[in-house]
């Protein structure tokens, strides 16, 4: 699954982290 994330803080980090090692496409945004 694609899954974009605005914001690369502790929460967005986190997240990606886990669901990119679960096999998912991240793309993060962030100003």
């Amino acid at each position: 699954m694609k899954i974009g994330i605005i914001g690369t803080g502790r929460l967005g980090s986190a997240l990606g982290k886990i669901w990119a090692e679960k096999g998912h496409m991240i793309m993060y945004g962030s100003r």
